[in-house]
């Protein structure tokens, strides 16, 4: 249980990607003017950077390091990334297309948020265990 306090602990506070580290910064300046722009901005980061994780390290650890081809897991990161916003994308303007047009043109900065390659990247070499990295 302390690990799980620790993990949320350092997630909120220390290690913080949005006010730590400076990635993320770009989808926040781009939808920070209309709250519900933000929200929906937020929302949408915050499921890609929870499924692309999940995968990334799932296919990291059962494929890349059994075959010795970590050196694949940068570039890894960024497909499953890419694909998760694609995937994304079709349901978001189905079920909630004011949010869609809302944000019209930043879906493709939530594929190219640095965040979210940095944490899928951060969890493949992470010490944490599966949940625990997607958790964090």
């Amino acid at each position: 249980m302390s690990e799980w306090l620790s993990l949320i602990l350092a997630a909120l506070l220390a290690q913080n990607i949005a006010l730590v580290k400076p990635a993320g910064a770009d989808v926040f300046l781009a939808a920070g003017r209309k709250m519900n722009t933000a929200l929906g901005m937020g929302l949408c980061v915050t499921f890609v950077m929870s499924v692309s994780t999940a995968i990334s390290r799932l296919l990291y650890t059962a494929a890349l390091r059994p075959l010795d081809m970590e050196y694949l897991g940068t570039f890894l990161a960024v497909v499953v990334i890419a694909l998760t916003v694609q995937l994304m994308d079709p349901f978001i303007q189905k079920r909630f297309p004011a949010l869609h047009k809302s944000m019209g043109l930043y879906m493709p900065l939530i594929a190219g948020n640095s965040a979210l390659l940095l944490i899928a990247v951060e969890s493949e070499s992470s010490s944490y265990s599966y949940l625990m990295a997607v958790a964090y």
